[in-house]
């Protein structure tokens, strides 16, 4: 194979691990595991297998793209750790991608009305982000939301609604209306194809772009039952917090 502008773009936000290889609108390979907080052990593996199967390597490489958030910050971390080492490594640029855009464009184009992507945060709470349809126009700007705030917001919507994402599975019971229609399970991962298009179109650099963090991770907000499980008062742990920063 003669190796061309080829991209690498990897997601690992949610649950299932998807990395992608290919050019311009062409994906040469595709590869993705259902490994829940277990990505670690596969990630480094699975690049390596993809690569000597195109008979290509790293530096073969025009550029790394990478779902920068919002989703899991196990998941977010490993991803940009990877990514970073792969660029400082291979002196590739860098290009980040937000992913409830990335969902949004698969169905979106499909459609009439307004495309909620709602994905899974933590219990009772979503990340969310709303489109017009089928231009897959952004109305609103991600966020993270409790239950009751997503239900309020899209009470208030006037033009049909779409749903879709982990969070509307996760919390089917709490966000039924008949006047919301959730997609089906297909559209709750981002299409291989439009994963690498993104990757293509995106504005490449050497500067690491860091994951998009919307809410204090579950660490930060039990900083207080971490510290005494370690014998350190509060005060003792944000100075080790702000120390190793």
């Amino acid at each position: 194979m003669k190796p061309e502008n080829l991209i690498l773009a990897i997601n690992g936000a949610e649950s299932t691990l998807q990395i992608v290889i290919g050019h311009e609108s062409t994906v040469l390979l595709t590869q993705e595991i259902y490994a829940p907080g277990q990505a670690m052990k596969y990630l480094a593996p699975i690049l390596h297998q993809a690569l000597d199967f195109l008979e290509l390597n790293f530096t073969n490489l025009k550029g790394l793209a990478y779902v920068r958030g919002p989703g899991s910050f196990t998941g977010l971390r490993l991803v940009l750790a990877h990514i970073f080492g792969l660029a400082r490594g291979c002196d590739l640029p860098v290009a980040a991608l937000d992913y409830l855009p990335l969902l949004a464009l698969g169905p979106g184009p499909l459609l009439t009305g307004e495309l909620w992507v709602v994905t899974h945060s933590r219990h009772n709470q979503v990340y969310v982000q709303g489109f017009n349809v089928p231009e897959v126009k952004a109305i609103s700007e991600p966020k993270a939301l409790s239950l009751a705030e997503l239900t309020k917001l899209l009470n208030k919507r006037t033009q049909k609604v779409y749903l879709l994402g982990s969070g509307v599975r996760k919390n089917q019971a709490c966000l039924q209306n008949k006047s919301w229609e959730t997609l089906p399970i297909l559209w709750d991962k981002p299409l291989a194809d439009i994963l690498l298009a993104q990757g293509v179109r995106a504005k490449f650099a050497k500067k690491i772009i860091p994951p998009l963090y919307l809410r204090p991770s579950d660490a930060e907000e039990n900083l207080p039952h971490i510290a005494r499980s370690r014998g350190l008062n509060l005060d003792q742990a944000r100075k080790f917090l702000i120390r190793d920063s």
